[in-house]
């Protein structure tokens, strides 16, 4: 797991600097250290599988550099 950063994506309704910033501080509040996610990115949409689920792999693959 080298390498490898906790981030989070989420679609807002408003993405903004400030919105990012406030979840962030509200992870560093609630969750283990290890949890805290490095950035918050903002989406227009989710990846989805065909059955209609988020698509973590298609997530990943997404934000990973080769």
């Amino acid at each position: 797991w080298v390498g490898q950063k906790v981030v989070a994506v989420a679609v807002a309704a408003t993405a903004t600097g400030e919105a990012g910033e406030r979840a962030l501080a509200r992870a560093r509040d609630h969750l283990p250290q290890h949890m805290i996610p490095s950035r918050i990115e903002f989406v227009d949409a989710l990846p989805t599988t065909p059955n209609g689920k988020v698509d973590y792999t298609a997530l990943v693959s997404e934000r990973t550099t080769l």
